[in-house]
């Protein structure tokens, strides 16, 4: 789910902290070689720190989820705030980091692709999803505000596979986020409490079942 906070973090900390994690997972998924990138598939991220909550769009749909299939490319850009006088947008610098597994490949070394890093001058290389990945995987994005110095922290998630395996990893990922949900209701008072329980508890069992459903059929 978004995290809504922002804070302040030392981008050579970050840096240090991304270049840790990745050090730390030697797992990939694959390196199936996949065709240069190319127009047709490449897919553009659009991240705007101005929204609340942050949000993901490629062209005007929601890439929060992403959606990719084998072989095609992603970028991510950066919309930050705006100097009312200039005009400008603050500049800016973005890092990605899969914490576990990666689903994507550097097209240029066909390596797995764990930490991601780009700014305003320096636009994020097209990287390519690798032909062995399949279901849900969790990101962790970072956005400095390079002029205000405002971090702003979150963790979508891309989805590769198409028909019941996108439909299978979108469902598995939403179970995720219900259960995430659960432990904000301990805050609430109790009534309301129980009522948002009961809620999450019949959400999740009507994903499970349509979760069994498609595994039985395929």
């Amino acid at each position: 789910m978004p995290i809504n906070c922002k804070f302040e973090l030392s981008w050579g900390l970050f840096i240090a902290l991304a270049t840790s994690v990745v050090g730390m997972n030697s797992l990939a998924v694959g390196t199936t070689s996949c065709p240069p990138p190319s127009p047709a598939t490449l897919q553009s991220v659009t991240i705007d720190v101005t929204a609340n909550p942050t949000s993901y769009k490629v062209g005007g749909l929601n890439a929060y989820r992403l959606n990719l299939d084998y072989c095609e490319t992603v970028t991510w850009t950066v919309t930050t705030l705006q100097d009312p006088t200039t005009g400008k947008h603050h500049p800016y610098h973005v890092t990605i980091v899969f914490p576990k597994e990666t689903p994507l490949l550097d097209p240029t070394t066909n390596l797995p692709a764990y930490a991601i890093v780009g700014s305003d001058k320096t636009p994020i290389s097209a990287m390519a999803v690798d032909g062995n990945a399949i279901g849900g995987y969790e990101y962790y994005v970072v956005v400095v505000d390079d002029l205000t110095h405002h971090t702003y922290p979150d963790d979508p998630k891309i989805i590769v596979g198409t028909g019941k395996d996108s439909a299978t990893a979108n469902i598995s990922s939403a179970l995720d986020d219900v259960k995430a949900a659960r432990t904000t209701v301990s805050n609430k008072s109790n009534k309301l409490q129980e009522r948002l329980q009961e809620q999450m508890e019949s959400i999740e069992k009507q994903l499970r079942q349509v979760l069994d459903e498609l595994n039985d059929s395929k």
